[in-house]
């Protein structure tokens, strides 16, 4: 039986499981990759990496609660709400990348008089620091974050 699967080329060419009806957007700019929902682009999956030397913190959940005060007080004015701190816990993970336990931090805020919720699942694999952001409506948020942890918990490199 053969899977189709995304395949992200880079530094290290890495394949997750195809997102339920999301598409890859090329145009996204400051991101690694972008998968939109089709037809309704606040929904949005956003795959950010980048060398581990280059974040001069560790990546603790500590370090994760300073960085969300920060976005916090940068948007003051779009109703910014902090909806989860990141923690290390013991029970199941909430997101996992690389069969890597995230640390997961969320938060919501106002665009065009729609609340929207956006979950940051940070994670350090192989000397690299991985980010997936998942972003929606809060009204269909639950399900976008759904769809995304089951298509990122097969991230994985490409074997040559």
């Amino acid at each position: 039986m053969q899977m189709d699967r995304i395949r992200m080329t880079g530094r290290k060419d890495i394949l997750i499981d195809p997102i339920p009806q999301h598409y890859w957007n090329a145009a996204a700019k400051d991101v690694s990759a972008r998968f939109e929902l089709k037809g309704a682009p606040e929904f949005k999956i956003d795959v950010i990496s980048f060398p581990k030397n280059s974040f001069p913190h560790s990546l603790t959940p500590e370090t994760l609660n300073a960085y969300l005060e920060g976005r916090r007080l940068a948007h003051t004015d779009q109703s910014f709400e902090i909806l989860e701190s990141p923690e290390i816990t013991t029970g199941p993970a909430k997101f996992r990348i690389f069969g890597e336990r995230a640390l997961t931090l969320r938060y919501s805020y106002s665009q065009d008089e729609i609340k929207i919720v956006r979950a940051e699942n940070w994670v350090e694999y192989d000397q690299i620091i991985y980010i997936v952001a998942i972003e929606a409506p809060a009204n269909a948020f639950q399900l976008e974050f759904r769809d995304a942890k089951s298509s990122f918990n097969s991230m994985s490199y490409l074997r040559k």
